[in-house]
């Protein structure tokens, strides 16, 4: 199966403008990497990146996070 890709919406409202630079993978509620790696050449070759892998309950806690964000509109399907 393919995986479902959403994006962050940036806000634009005030003077505040956010954004979100990590990148999140969660597979099947179990597994959850978290990076600031972007997949490019440089991203991959050349930068000093960091990242985190878990197993088990922080997946499922951080799905259910990006579920409620989802419902709140803080995100779009890609």
């Amino acid at each position: 199966p393919f995986p479902t890709i959403f994006s962050y919406k940036s806000s634009n409202t005030g003077k505040k403008k956010s954004s979100l630079h990590a990148k999140v993978l969660i597979i099947d509620s179990k597994e959850i990497l978290i990076t600031s790696a972007n997949f490019t050449g440089q991203g991959m070759q050349r930068n000093i990146e960091m990242g985190i892998y878990h197993k088990g309950i922080p997946a499922k806690e951080a799905e259910s996070l990006i579920q409620e964000l989802i419902r709140d509109d803080y995100f779009s399907r890609a």
